[in-house]
């Protein structure tokens, strides 16, 4: 597990460099969307941090990038069935349905990266990253012990609990970092920037 959050910490500071050139080059535009690129920052830190993939999420800014586009909006469809107790009823009604919002073909963008990614690590028979060494990511420490009471984890439920670490992970820390830079900049909390 220390090896996971050394990976996990050296992902956060290797994209929060990212980040931080990304600003540097918006920085003429009028406005920055910190929300936005917080959600891009997250989303490319723990996709990395769960699959050992980095996605140029940050990087493409401000163009859509495909499986940050998919993501969201998959997300947001979820949000708003959580919140709708007729959502069922509606979609079959077709009665306020997002626009924009193509369920498979979003789902096929993140399924196919995923399985993609966990098809070639079951190819290879010792997981390495770029320099040699070990990878450390949670993908390669649940295909290592993937076998639980003697059943092998198919790779439906390993992505699937991949998936889930970033969706929890991703928008939770995207918001406390909207946050803490929104308490910082309140007049009351100046003396904190000195």
């Amino acid at each position: 597990m220390r090896n996971l959050k050394n990976y996990m910490f050296d992902c956060a500071a290797e994209n929060t460099d990212i980040l931080l050139n990304k600003i540097e080059e918006l920085r003429g535009d009028k406005e920055i969307d910190l929300f936005e690129l917080f959600g891009r920052f997250t989303l490319q830190s723990f996709i990395q941090s769960s699959f050992g993939e980095r996605l140029p999420i940050i990087e493409c800014l401000p163009n859509k990038h495909e499986f940050c586009s998919a993501f969201d909006r998959l997300l947001l469809l979820c949000e708003d069935r959580t919140m709708d107790v007729l959502w069922l009823v509606k979609r079959y009604l077709r009665i306020g349905q997002r626009e924009g919002i193509d369920i498979p073909h979003d789902t096929q963008v993140l399924d196919a990266f995923a399985e993609k990614i966990i098809q070639d690590r079951n190819r290879k028979q010792h997981i390495v990253d770029e320099s040699g060494s070990d990878k450390h990511d949670l993908l390669s420490l649940f295909l290592k012990h993937s076998d639980i009471e003697h059943k092998k984890l198919s790779n439906k439920a390993i992505r699937d609990i991949t998936m889930n670490f970033v969706v929890a992970a991703r928008d939770t820390t995207r918001i406390l970092l909207s946050w803490f830079f929104y308490e910082v900049t309140k007049d009351e909390n100046q003396d904190i920037l000195q």
